[in-house]
C-alpha cells in the first residue's frame, strides 16, 4: 500500500501496517446475532477488568442504536480524528447548518467548496480525507455492500487505500456500521476508553 497514501502526521491516525487477525465470515444483518456478539462484547470486557465491569453492572442493560448510513459513519470517525465528541459535534452541527443533509451524500459532499467546509472547522486534512473518500464512493472504488462480504482486515486495507483513512477510522466503520463488535475485545488504539479506565480507577481509588 503506498505510504504517502496514508501520512499519519496530516491524517491522526496510526499507519495501518498490520491488522488484527480477523474471520472471514459474512458481517452479519441479523439483529439477534448482533446482539449476541455485543453480549460476548460486554461480558469480555466485565470479566477483564472490575472497575469497567462494575460500570457496565450499574447502567445495563444496552441497547443498539440504530444504524446510520455507512458515509455518516465515516464522516463522523474522520471528524472525530483527535477531537473531543463535543468539538466534534460542534463542527457536525456547523455542517449540518451549512449544506444540511447534503453532507450525508457522497455525490453531493464533492460538489461542497472547500471554504466552507473549512468554516465549520474541519482541517485542511480532513476536508482533503472526506473528498477523497466520497470520490472513492462516486467512483465505486469503494462499494458498501462489496465491503460487507470481506473479512475484517480486507475491510480495513480496502477503506486505507483512501487518503487520511487509518487503522481507527476503519475500525469504527467496522463497529459501528458492520456491527463487528467482537473488535472489542481486542486492544482498540483509541483514547477514550483508556482516559475512562483511569479515571473510573481514580475514583475508585480516592473512595478507597
Amino acid at each position: 500500500m503506498p505510504s504517502q497514501k496514508q501520512p499519519s502526521s496530516r491524517s491522526g491516525e496510526r499507519s495501518p501496517t498490520a491488522h488484527p487477525a480477523s474471520h472471514s465470515f459474512k458481517k452479519s444483518t441479523s439483529d439477534a446475532v448482533e446482539r449476541v456478539d455485543l453480549d460476548r462484547a460486554i461480558e469480555h470486557v466485565r470479566s477483564r477488568d472490575g472497575v469497567l465491569g462494575a460500570v457496565i453492572d450499574e447502567v445495563e442493560p444496552f441497547r443498539l442504536s440504530d444504524r446510520n448510513s455507512d458515509f455518516a459513519v465515516l464522516l463522523r470517525s474522520v471528524v472525530s480524528q483527535q477531537l473531543s465528541k463535543s468539538t466534534a459535534d460542534s463542527i457536525l452541527e456547523r455542517l449540518n447548518a451549512a449544506v444540511g443533509s447534503a453532507i450525508l451524500r457522497p455525490v453531493i459532499f464533492v460538489s461542497i467548496p472547500v471554504a466552507t467546509l473549512r468554516q465549520a472547522g474541519l482541517s485542511a486534512s480532513k476536508v482533503r480525507c472526506l473528498r477523497s473518500l466520497a470520490v472513492a464512493i462516486t467512483s465505486r472504488q469503494i462499494c458498501f455492500s462489496s465491503l460487507r462480504q470481506m473479512s475484517d482486515s480486507e475491510v480495513m486495507d480496502s477503506l486505507t487505500e483512501v487518503w487520511g483513512i487509518g487503522t481507527w477510522t476503519s475500525q469504527m466503520f467496522l463497529i459501528f456500521s458492520l456491527r463487528v463488535f467482537r473488535l472489542l475485545w481486542r486492544p482498540m488504539w483509541t483514547l477514550g476508553p483508556h482516559r475512562l479506565q483511569r479515571l473510573l480507577q481514580s475514583i475508585t481509588v480516592d473512595i478507597a
